[in-house]
């Protein structure tokens, strides 16, 4: 009897060991990542959201690095220049001659070319790239030279194009021929008394 309970312990023994055994086997195999087993979340599969870098509006440069003066049209009796002078271009200039020279020296001068060569100046020295003259002509050509001025000379820098002022009245021609309408329309217009038939000009019309 007492045989028979050994070797049933003994059987259970190998059997628990057995169980152990094969325990340690399954546990050491790679188990299956769990991420696989998981439902992927909306914001899982959902693609990177896109932000491009903001931006500010372009900013236009204080030089363009070329030396050059402009001249436009107001009104009939003022003008309008602007100007840029490049550094280079500015730096030989100025140790060219020699002298104290500074952007304070910087002068625009003003040609009226209807009239013997009339000009007057204007110092425009500083930071200043651009200027309103009054010139209280209409209908006369201008253009305008930008230089240093000393002492006793004036050295240009820059000439600007020619511009012309406008009228400041009606014009006084009055011969100009003036296109005719068709003959129908011609009937129609005189059928309701709104057509000159006997003039060429709208200014000569009669009443």
């Amino acid at each position: 009897m007492i045989i028979m309970l050994y070797i049933a312990a003994l059987i259970l023994g190998l059997v628990f060991l057995a169980i152990l055994y094969w325990k340690d086997i399954f546990s050491t195999k790679n188990p299956i990542p769990r991420k696989i087993l998981d439902f992927e979340t909306a914001e899982e599969i959902m693609p990177p959201e896109f932000n491009p870098p903001k931006q500010g509006p372009p900013q236009l440069p204080d030089c363009y690095e070329e030396t050059r003066l402009v001249l436009l049209v107001r009104d009939p009796e003022w003008l309008f220049a602007y100007w840029d002078i490049d550094g280079n271009h500015w730096h030989q200039l100025t140790a060219g001659l020699g002298e104290n020279i500074s952007p304070d020296n910087l002068t625009l001068r003003v040609y009226e070319i209807a009239n013997n060569m009339d000009y007057f100046d204007i110092k425009v020295g500083g930071l200043s790239r651009d200027w309103h003259i009054r010139v209280g002509k209409s209908n006369t050509p201008f253009y305008c030279q930008l230089g240093i001025k000393t002492c006793d000379r004036f050295i240009p820098i820059a000439i600007s194009n020619t511009v012309v002022t406008p009228r400041n009245q009606i014009s006084a021609s009055s011969d100009e021929e003036w296109m005719l309408v068709s003959d129908n329309e011609q009937r129609l217009l005189k059928r309701i008394g709104q057509f000159p038939l006997d003039l060429s000009s709208p200014l000569n019309w009669g009443e």
